[in-house]
């Protein structure tokens, strides 16, 4: 028995994912999906890997909400390969602040695959101190409380308490 009754069929070939995402992202995770290896696209100015990180985060989030899991661990190995060149993310006060904020903050999306959270997690873990020394925007939005949500800022507690507990 076939229902068909209260069912919608398509009748266009276009379909509208809404002003949500990013243009450039739904295409270069269509791309990856039909083949292509996901690649940021290279900033115009100087090699500037604040611009590849902001690049690669909202790409995640795209990939994330249509549950592409293959660019997801494709963007996730891009993210570690441009966060080992961080001397230069600790003096992009606003900018490196932001980008932290939009993956771990308490305005940040929920997202089904928490990986991408969790590297920045391992990375602020890590290079707390120099971050908190070097970048001002990063302590003002500790205080203020809009850097981290709960949970992150639990983890890193966690992580710092491990560390001065060892010294």
């Amino acid at each position: 028995m076939l229902i068909t009754e209260g069912v919608q069929v398509a009748k266009s070939a276009i379909f509208d994912l809404g002003d949500e995402d990013s243009p450039e992202d739904v295409e270069k995770m269509l791309k990856h999906m039909y083949g292509t290896t996901y690649m940021p696209s290279i900033p115009k100015s100087t090699f500037d890997c604040i611009e590849f990180l902001e690049q690669h985060v909202s790409a995640y989030i795209v990939a994330d909400k249509y549950d592409c899991p293959s660019m997801r661990i494709a963007i996730i190995s891009a993210v570690h390969s441009d966060i080992l060149v961080t001397d230069a993310l600790y003096h992009r006060d606003d900018r490196c602040t932001a980008l932290i904020a939009q993956v771990c903050g308490p305005e940040s999306p929920q997202l089904a695959d928490p990986t991408l959270r969790q590297v920045f997690m391992d990375w602020i873990s890590a290079s707390f101190l120099v971050f908190y020394q070097e970048n001002q925007a990063f302590r003002d939005s500790i205080v203020a409380g809009t850097l981290l949500d709960a949970q992150c800022l639990s983890l890193v507690l966690v992580k710092l308490s491990e560390v001065f507990g060892k010294s």
